[in-house]
């Protein structure tokens, strides 16, 4: 895949009690794609919500472009008094944070830690 082929949507909810954004993130995550996902999680701003919310469930893939993306941005959110935890990883994204050992460090907190169900569950 070139790089004109790669494709992540992004899209964005804030809730009416502005405490939680959540990112729902569709297609792959590579090294493409991830300075788009590190520009979206980055503009939360000291104040803008105490949690946000990278859904993960529509991800098709993540490599470790996409890993450092989301623990870098763990990181800077932390500093801004902004959790960053990561819900729904499908088996591609589960896999890659339990051989990486970030799993724990990057679901920390999250309502839903489990990752997407598949068609035999």
């Amino acid at each position: 895949m070139s790089d004109a082929d790669a494709v992540l949507l992004i899209s964005t909810d804030i809730d009416s009690s502005p405490t939680l954004a959540v990112l729902q993130l569709r297609g792959e995550i590579d090294m493409a794609t991830a300075g788009a996902l590190q520009d979206a999680l980055l503009a939360f701003e000291p104040g803008a919500c105490r949690t946000v919310r990278v859904d993960l469930e529509d991800v098709t893939f993540i490599d470790s472009h996409g890993l450092r993306v989301l623990i870098g941005a763990q990181r800077t959110l932390a500093e801004r008094e902004i959790e960053l935890v990561v819900t729904r990883a499908g088996p591609q994204a589960a896999r890659l944070f339990e051989i990486t050992g970030t799993a724990d460090l990057l679901t920390a907190g999250a309502a839903t830690v489990a990752p997407a169900p598949t068609a035999s569950s």
